[in-house]
């Protein structure tokens, strides 16, 4: 129906064609805000080298900051943010020269499966975003303070609204996974993300996939480039990491309910693969 003298004018000319697969997985599997908060810091400020169980972002305000990552290292100024993956190991201070800046941090997690989590997908964690926007997140923030479901659903759909802004460019995003369309990769995956906490074992994931266990090796060598074992061990810290930080548990009780053979051995790896100890993870600002 037209309404007097209108004309539609298309505009697919203004922008590429779109990886129609990656639109759909990142708004089908969108990122859950965790926590949101501001921040102003002066010399000396530095965070050593560690990893966390959630996304970690960093927008930045004001100044300048330095942030290390496995990815590459960048000087962050007013108007760029970094996205990292889950566990993925980073360091961040102040810039050389720089000696105050202001910045938002957001903590957030696949809402859905970790294995279609679009976030993995990005080729660099380096962004920019307009300057004006950090009044905006201010505002967010504030609304966590006196809501917190209610703030962290509204800076939820704020990230993936930024998420979604680099989908058009191809050059942002590695290709779709091999594991996201192997059907008998899935199967593991779903069958490991539900019963990761249990001391399951790899004829356990391979029968769930109607598969043998070599079969089962090769298929996480190729496809996720890491053995069932570990898969199922990251599993295990980064949701364990996230009991520390959210809950109330002591660390004995997150070691039994996450399959440790004792709390000594959950510390040992705990502290290996995300470089605190559990009591120091959990006092992390």
């Amino acid at each position: 129906m037209h309404y007097g003298y209108e004309f539609r004018i298309p505009q697919k000319s203004r922008c590429p064609r779109v990886n129609e697969a990656l639109a759909i997985l990142t708004v089908r599997n969108p990122l859950w805000v965790l926590s949101a908060s501001y921040w102003e810091n002066r010399k000396p400020w530095y965070v050593p080298s560690r990893r966390i169980g959630d996304h970690f972002c960093l927008f930045v305000e004001s100044g300048c900051v330095r942030m290390e990552t496995e990815r590459g290292t960048r000087n962050l100024s007013a108007g760029e943010w970094c996205l990292l993956k889950i566990g993925e190991l980073h360091a961040f201070g102040l810039a050389e020269g720089c000696s105050l800046c202001s910045h938002v941090i957001v903590h957030a997690r696949p809402a859905y499966s970790p294995l279609r989590d679009p976030a993995e997908l990005l080729r660099t964690p380096f962004f920019h975003f307009s300057p004006e926007e950090c009044v905006r997140m201010r505002r967010m923030i504030g609304f966590c303070e006196w809501n917190r479901e209610g703030g962290h659903g509204y800076f939820s759909a704020f990230l993936n609204a930024k998420l979604l802004e680099l989908v058009p460019d191809s050059e942002n995003w590695i290709p779709i996974p091999e594991e996201i369309r192997n059907a008998h990769v899935a199967a593991m995956c779903r069958f490991a993300e539900l019963n990761f906490r249990s001391r399951i074992a790899v004829k356990d994931l391979a029968a769930a996939a109607g598969i043998g266990e070599a079969q089962c090796r090769r298929l996480f060598l190729s496809c996720l480039h890491c053995t069932p074992s570990e898969y199922l061990m990251n599993q295990r810290i980064f949701s364990a990491a996230r009991e520390l930080r959210e809950g109330r548990k002591s660390i004995k009780e997150i070691a039994l309910e996450y399959a440790f053979a004792s709390p000594s051995h959950f510390c040992a790896v705990f502290r290996r693969k995300m470089k605190r100890t559990p009591e120091e993870y959990r006092n992390l600002p």
